[in-house]
């Protein structure tokens, strides 16, 4: 080799150095930064033909694991949707209180009880009879807060989701902005290290709050998909839309149908302008969205659920007007027409033991979103009310179940004559009970008593509440948020006491038949709750008393946010070790940095050498011509 071949690998050897010490200082000034990754200068034997000619600086390259980051996102978009529930799950878990605590509902509603049983030792009492109706209220606003409460936190899942869509729209517009840059400068052969850096920091928002895939192409740029296959960023960013509402009621859920939708939907549109609804087609899985969305449709609307059910089930147990059949002469006439939401229940016996079918009268149309509202939809009818003949209409409705009640003349239910029912003679040792169930709209009429009415005597006058479970008459919904005292017991408190009795008399003062009722209708009359409170499972409903179902109601919200905590906490966890692995693996180890200084200082300093020494080498050479 040449003096001037030497001289030009030592030159290449001193500016490479330089670099690999400007990339070290980087990378030390950078330790500890958000999404900085540890940067590394390769460099390669620099050819001239078949000949090593010096050393050549390649690119700037990051030291990542593409594989290990890819997971890492998953991982943090699983984290963040936890973070979400679980923080909404405690909020909820706090307005239910734990069971038979003081400022639960359950606390509340065992409250009612004992003072009514108070009522049932001393009716005369006005105290205790005010006392009662204090209880009373004090049960239906706590209700009523809670729906507010509920509802509120749905408003909220509503506008973080919008303030999220922003954050991610911001994103993806940076990623395109960065996939054009990093194509340009690895065409032209230039480092896209921090730009890559830059762009990993804006994915990393994006999976924060969707569950994305990644693809890296030939030129660096990178395409971005939702879980479930749709573009969000490939040549040009796609745009979220969210059409949300600055306040959510009780009636106010997501549907696919956007004519009955209450509430936001998702709308990716593409850079073409082509809109997909990703909530129906493809729904985010993980993230802060979804975490938003499981909440504003699911988990809250479940506690609504529940809180609604609650007030149904207390206010029909203590206003149900009871007609047992079998207790005069196996037949009924039912009223014309029968209100929207009365009842018949039939328990019969059958080879396999006994069964219970329910029909339920309701405002037509009849639609198989009516079974989500009743506790045993494969054993429920539904009958139109407003029928030419109701019973006969009931009869037929009986004979489509599967398997079906034997009907007619020789089955244990009939209807000779229009408008009534008969069990007949030869079927009677078969039926186990057989009841009709309407809702008492009077105080005076019977000992139950319609102690709550639907709505608030503050913005108008409250009305009956009805039972009723038709499409467009669905009285349970949002009743919580509405529930109130009826007015004519705070206006005549004896009303809790006096009533007329079937024989047509008056009940007195310091009679305890009615109070007696009232007490027995909370603590041991047995019901069966709708399914969509999930009390009893997906696939069957619950049964015990209003108090019980106060007390499984604090309990269930005390379990769910408890499981949702240990797994966010778990989450998390796993989410730290993987975060330790990576930046292991692709962060900047400060003590790695400096050994790295050390060594390119030392082959700097011999490169500067062999500098020197070639120079004195062609200071010998001249000094030979003198």
């Amino acid at each position: 080799m040449s003096l001037m071949g030497a001289l030009n690998s030592a030159v290449t050897g001193l500016k490479v150095n330089q670099l690999g010490v400007d990339v070290t200082s980087r990378n030390i000034a950078n330790a500890g930064t958000a999404g900085y990754t540890r940067k590394i200068s390769p460099r390669e034997n620099m050819l001239v033909g078949p000949t090593g000619a010096g050393v050549r600086a390649l690119p700037t390259t990051r030291d990542v694991n593409f594989h290990l980051q890819e997971r890492l996102r998953s991982e943090q978009s699983r984290s963040a949707r936890l973070d979400v529930t679980s923080d909404y799950m405690s909020q909820i878990d706090q307005m239910f209180g734990a069971a038979d605590k003081e400022g639960s509902i359950s606390y509340t509603i065992n409250d009612l009880a004992v003072t009514l049983g108070s009522m049932v030792d001393t009716p005369e009492n006005a105290g205790v009879r005010a006392a009662v109706l204090t209880r009373a209220d004090t049960v239906a606003r706590q209700l009523n807060q809670m729906t507010t409460t509920i509802q509120g936190l749905r408003s909220r899942a509503e506008q973080s989701i919008a303030a999220t869509i922003d954050d991610v729209n911001g994103a993806l517009k940076a990623i395109e902005d960065l996939n054009r840059e990093i194509a340009n400068r690895t065409t032209g052969g230039q480092t896209t290290a921090d730009l890559e850096d830059r762009r990993d920091l804006h994915l990393k928002t994006v999976a924060e709050n969707l569950d994305i895939r990644t693809i890296l192409r030939s030129d660096g740029s990178m395409t971005v998909f939702t879980s479930g296959g749709y573009t969000l960023v490939a040549d040009r960013a796609s745009r979220l839309e969210f059409d949300g509402q600055h306040h959510i009621g009780a009636e106010q859920l997501y549907s696919a149908d956007d004519e009955l939708r209450g509430v936001g939907t998702l709308v990716l549109v593409s850079p073409g302008g082509t809109r997909a609804d990703l909530l129906k087609n493809a729904p985010p899985r993980e993230g802060k969205i979804a975490g938003l969305l499981e909440m504003r449709d699911e988990v809250l609307v479940q506690a609504q659920n529940q809180l609604d059910e609650l007030a149904h089930s207390l206010t029909v147990a203590l206003s149900d007007t009871v007609t047992d059949v079998t207790g005069t002469d196996y037949t009924h006439t039912l009223p014309t027409p029968p209100a929207d939401g009365d009842r018949f229940a039939l328990t019969y016996l059958t080879a396999g033991g006994p069964r219970t079918v329910t029909a339920y009268f309701v405002t037509a149309p009849i639609t198989d979103s009516m079974k989500a509202r009743v506790p045993d939809p494969d054993n429920t009818v539904f009958v139109d009310r407003n029928a030419a003949d109701p019973a006969a209409a009931m009869i037929t409705a009986m004979g489509t179940l599967s398997p079906a009640v034997p009907t007619g003349a020789g089955g244990v239910i009939h209807s000779a004559v229009a408008g009534q029912l008969t069990v007949p003679t030869g079927s009677r040792n078969l039926i186990r009970s057989l009841t009709f169930h309407t809702l008492s709209t009077s105080p005076n009429d019977g000992p139950q008593l319609n102690v709550f009415k639907d709505g608030s005597p503050l913005i108008g006058t409250p009305k009956d509440y009805t039972a009723a479970i038709g499409d467009d008459t669905w009285a349970r919904r949002g009743y919580a948020g509405r529930i109130s005292v009826n007015t004519d017991l705070t206006a005549d408190n004896t009303l809790l006491v006096r009533y007329t009795r079937d024989d047509g008399t008056e009940s007195s003062l310091g009679d305890p038949a009615r109070p007696g009722l009232l007490l027995d209708r909370l603590t041991e009359y047995s019901m069966s709750f709708s399914r969509d409170t999930a009390l009893g499972g997906q696939s069957t409903s619950y049964k015990g008393t209003v108090l019980d179902m106060s007390r499984a109601l604090t309990s269930f919200q005390g379990l769910q946010s408890a499981t949702t905590k240990e797994q966010a906490i778990d989450q998390s966890t796993r989410t730290q070790l993987l975060e330790e692995r990576f930046m292991s693996q692709s962060g900047v180890n400060v003590d790695d940095e400096m050994a790295q200084l050390i060594m390119l200082q030392s082959s700097y300093a011999a490169c500067a050498k062999v500098v020197s020494t070639v120079d004195a080498m062609f200071d010998t050479l001249l000094s030979l011509k003198r």
